[in-house]
């Protein structure tokens, strides 16, 4: 978020939330007022702040000395939800972190559960300080649920389990004939002091594992994704696959079929967009790049898809949008209106830019799990 104020020299603010309830507060610095102009009013800066929290949650935003009040009182919480799976991060040799995964279903039988609502929407605060245009989900829609990630340890006080949040998913139940849901992901955000650390990965896969056991749920999909999730998608979705016969690579030399898709849907809940993507990550991963018959089959294949998908008049700018990464997006909704001879040339940046996309994640792959390269 780039929130301009004005009126001060050298200004320098931090916002700090509370590691478990979420409440919030500010440090400033600034050298001095500027009242060079009459015309310019020195913005208020906590006003400024609260113009990213919802208009229910005002009262999270507390003065220095009611904050460290609350970080008393944050002693007492407990996470909001019901407890989903753990999973444990090590980062030293013999010393692992320990996260847990919570759903929050919105069920009014929580006895909880305004507070939990409250909580989602300071939860959903930070994603103000770091993304542009986000907006708060409508938490009067039975069709969002939520997931929140925590890491669970012992108080060095006095020995009892303690939290810290450490991230949170938003997530849409769309329907699907006759009986299904088609589950959107519509936000997912690690707080700052969690990430680096590889948890994206086992956050977003401990919320498949989850849906996976939902008989209700048809397929998994993404609103318009950044970079960031696309690449932690890919690299979770593909370690999955390279798990199936179906995706061994003498049936991925072969072309993408049918029977790629309806395991890939019915095991790991992916939709067919996503499954034909994970095949083409996968064939690159076989695909002998200094031998030219071998890649120049790899790339007819990925340019066969590529131009149904941007020239098909059919297409809206929606589906094409969601068919890739930010970075490629624009071109190639764009690429609808070129001439053939441009369009052929843009499918050349398109087709480069999709396999360096690609290289990345198996990069990452290569370099985190040692099962995946055997």
């Amino acid at each position: 978020m780039h929130e301009k104020i004005v009126g001060y020299k050298n200004l320098s603010v931090n916002v700090i939330y509370s590691d478990a309830s979420l409440f919030l507060t500010s440090l400033v610095k600034y050298d001095g007022i500027l009242n060079g102009n009459s015309a310019i009013q020195a913005d208020n800066i906590v006003e400024k702040i609260k113009d990213a929290l919802p208009s229910t949650q005002l009262d999270a935003y507390l003065p220095f000395d009611k904050f460290k009040d609350k970080l008393v009182e944050q002693t007492k919480f407990r996470p909001y939800g019901e407890l989903i799976s753990k999973f444990y991060i090590e980062q030293e040799i013999g010393k692992e972190r320990c996260f847990e995964l919570y759903k929050f279903d919105k069920l009014e039988t929580d006895p909880r559960l305004e507070e939990g609502i409250k909580f989602l929407e300071r939860a959903q605060s930070i994603a103000f300080w770091y993304i542009e245009s986000v907006q708060y989900t409508d938490e009067e829609d039975p069709r969002f649920f939520n997931y929140f990630l925590f890491e669970s340890l012992k108080s060095s006080n006095n020995g009892l389990l303690r939290w810290k949040f450490a991230g949170y998913a938003n997530l849409y139940r769309f329907y699907h004939y006759p009986d299904k849901d088609r589950v959107r992901i519509a936000q997912i955000l690690l707080a700052p002091p969690f990430r680096k650390m590889g948890l994206g990965p086992k956050f977003l896969q401990a919320i498949y594992s989850d849906l996976w056991r939902i008989e209700t749920v048809w397929d998994i999909t993404a609103e318009v994704p950044a970079d960031s999730f696309v690449i932690m998608r890919d690299y979770v979705d593909a370690l999955n696959c390279s798990k199936l016969p179906q995706f061994s690579k003498e049936n991925l030399m072969n072309g993408f079929n049918t029977e790629m898709y309806k395991i890939a849907r019915e095991k790991y809940k992916l939709c067919k967009m996503q499954a034909r993507r994970i095949y083409e990550i996968l064939r690159l991963f076989h695909t002998k790049v200094n031998v030219p018959e071998e890649l120049k089959q790899f790339k007819d294949d990925v340019f066969k898809r590529l131009k149904k998908l941007v020239m098909d008049p059919k297409r809206d700018r929606g589906r094409i949008a969601q068919s890739f990464a930010d970075d490629e997006q624009s071109l190639a909704i764009a690429m609808m209106a070129f001439e053939p001879e441009q369009q052929q040339h843009q499918l050349e940046t398109l087709y480069e830019n999709l396999v360096n996309n690609y290289r990345i994640v198996l990069d990452l792959l290569a370099k985190y799990e040692k099962e995946f390269v055997k």
